[in-house]
């Protein structure tokens, strides 16, 4: 089964209301992170969010590329018009830099993208 990295969307629909997926994945050690990701988190209000956060931070985290990596993902890929973020744009980067690592995610254009860059998870 391969590694998933949950973006900030699945995190906060599984902090509003429990997501068995979600939950076997971290269970079973299968879930990666992002300092992206991590830094959504803390952003958060309240005590659960700042659980997910530290629950994120303390997982295997993927590479996070420079800048000028991401543009070219982005261009490479016409990753633009697709409503993405820019931090959208890095996790999906770093993702494609590793090969066998998918994306589980709440978001519509994120959702789409990663479909059709064959890195999505069911």
């Amino acid at each position: 089964m391969p590694l998933v990295l949950a973006d900030t969307s699945a995190w906060i629909s599984h902090q509003q209301r429990f997501d068995s997926r979600f939950d076997a994945l971290l269970a079973a050690g299968l879930m990666v992170s992002h300092g992206v990701v991590v830094g959504e988190l803390t952003l958060g209000c309240g005590s659960k969010a700042k659980e997910l956060a530290a629950t994120a931070s303390g997982l295997l985290r993927v590479p996070e590329l420079d800048d000028d990596a991401v543009r070219t993902v982005v261009v490479r890929h016409a990753l633009d018009c697709k409503g993405l973020s820019w931090p959208d744009s890095a996790i999906l980067a770093s993702v494609l830099s590793c090969p066998g690592v998918r994306i589980y995610t709440h978001d519509r254009a994120m959702g789409e993208v990663a479909v059709r860059l064959g890195i999505g998870w069911p």
